[in-house]
């Protein structure tokens, strides 16, 4: 449709009170926002107009007043108020942006482009899952045999983990702590609620589909799980290799940076035995960001080690966290708990649940 005629309040406001030479940032338009059906474009005019008179037509202002009117301007008063709703249609808001200047129009469509990405990016969500532990569980077995033959270990499980979070595991030995870890990266199958990880849905995952989703993953095993007969540089080039890296130059260029991550860099002709393991650890962590995943894993990170490289170790979890990775990690080390704060999950009795930890340490 043909474009309205630009015409720019650069004279006294027609609301009448207002000083000359008073500008507007907007084109002018008519004051239909916020009253009626349209009521969800007040807040856009808001923002752009900064508190400014408004730019009502006279004919319109004969009406019944605008609510954008200063106490004591001219016309009939403050007029009805907004009622709650919202642009109805694609259409009309079409309509309401081709009103406003370009330079506005360009800020509204970012706004609206930024909002899936301001919005609480979820990586983890359990819904009313419950966890067997059962031999072959992506077998031929159905999810009912399963449930029927294997045994359970936690029920009721209901939580949510998102991007950049720091969430304990803690419970005594033998709670289900390990075995959470497990469904969340495909070695135990997830048969009954719902289940989803970095996009992936955990009840409709296929064996195929398993490599896939521990890409978007990184698991840090308490046991290091490294290889022996290749230094550290080769550790890490395999899993790239194996994940499907195939540039040399990117393959080097990432080695490098998670290396400096881990403050490991000068070390990468070094074979694991050659390494402390507070060191080695640290590689196992440098191998879990290689792919640069959504979740982070870890199982007793610190189990092994003594408190002051266990406390180096967290400091790195912390930043991990902090670059946007989620972490889930387990311990029953109640001194880091205390020391490093953080969204805890209780594991008891079959059951997890949310722990106010700073409540706990208070007490």
């Amino acid at each position: 449709p043909p474009r309205r005629p630009v015409r720019h309040s650069n004279g006294p406001s027609e609301a009448g009170g207002g000083g000359a030479g008073e500008a507007s940032p907007f084109r002018r338009f008519r004051c239909t926002f916020g009253q009626g059906e349209e009521g969800g474009a007040e807040d856009i005019l808001r923002i752009g107009a900064g508190g400014g008179k408004c730019m009502r037509h006279p004919a319109e202002r004969a009406r019944g007043g605008c609510v954008r009117d200063p106490p004591g301007g001219a016309g009939t008063g403050p007029g009805p108020e907004p009622r709650p709703g919202g642009l109805r249609s694609r259409q009309q808001f079409r309509g309401h942006m081709r009103v406003l200047s370009p330079e506005f129009r360009i800020f509204v469509r970012i706004l609206v482009l930024m909002q899936p990405q301001m919005e609480k990016q979820i990586v983890v969500r359990l819904r009313n899952a419950a966890i067997y532990h059962a031999d072959n569980p992506f077998g031929s077995c159905s999810p009912r045999k399963l449930a029927e033959r294997g045994e359970m270990v936690l029920a009721d499980i209901d939580f949510e983990v998102a991007r950049g979070e720091f969430v304990y595991l803690i419970g005594r030995v033998g709670s289900g702590k390990s075995t959470l870890l497990k469904t969340l990266y495909a070695e135990n199958r997830l048969v009954t609620g719902e289940g989803e990880v970095a996009g992936f849905d955990l009840r409709s995952l296929r064996r195929k589909d398993i490599p896939y989703l521990r890409r978007k993953l990184g698991i840090v095993f308490q046991d290091y799980q490294l290889l022996t007969d290749r230094n550290v540089f080769m550790n890490l080039y395999y899993v790239m290799k194996a994940t499907g890296w195939k540039n040399e130059g990117e393959i080097r260029r990432r080695i490098d940076e998670v290396l400096r991550v881990v403050e490991l860099q000068n070390k990468s002709y070094k074979m694991p035995f050659e390494l402390s393991g507070g060191e080695q650890q640290r590689l196992v962590i440098a191998r879990a960001l290689l792919n640069d995943p959504k979740l982070l894993l870890a199982d007793e990170p610190t189990g092994n080690l003594d408190p002051v490289t266990a406390e180096g170790i967290m400091r790195l979890f912390q930043q991990i966290a902090q670059r946007g990775c989620a972490v889930v990690m387990s311990t029953h080390n109640t001194s880091l708990i205390e020391q490093f704060p953080a969204r805890a999950l209780l594991f008891a009795k079959g059951r997890v649940r949310e722990m106010n930890l700073a409540a706990q340490l208070a007490e």
